[in-house]
């Protein structure tokens, strides 16, 4: 029941975070160069999140086997 809670969050949070892009979006649609800006850092932030969310699975994957964690590991450094 704890993991489905989190999963509830997570989901939660990434229709938080797409809203809130489709919303600077709109915003700025007559800003080109601010919309640029917005859209560049926006996409560090998100590949960032997801390479700290594999080395994440890499960590807890641990139990299962050093292959399946180097297999996270490479994925998380790709």
């Amino acid at each position: 029941m704890r993991n489905f809670k989190k999963f509830q969050y997570s989901v939660v949070a990434g229709f938080i975070l797409v809203i809130s892009y489709i919303a600077i979006s709109v915003i700025l649609s007559n800003n080109q160069y601010l919309q640029q800006t917005i859209t560049d850092i926006s996409s560090i932030l998100i590949n960032f999140t997801a390479a700290l969310c594999l080395f994440y699975a890499s960590y807890k994957s641990k139990i299962y086997g050093k292959q399946i964690q180097y297999a996270w590991l490479l994925l998380a450094l790709v």
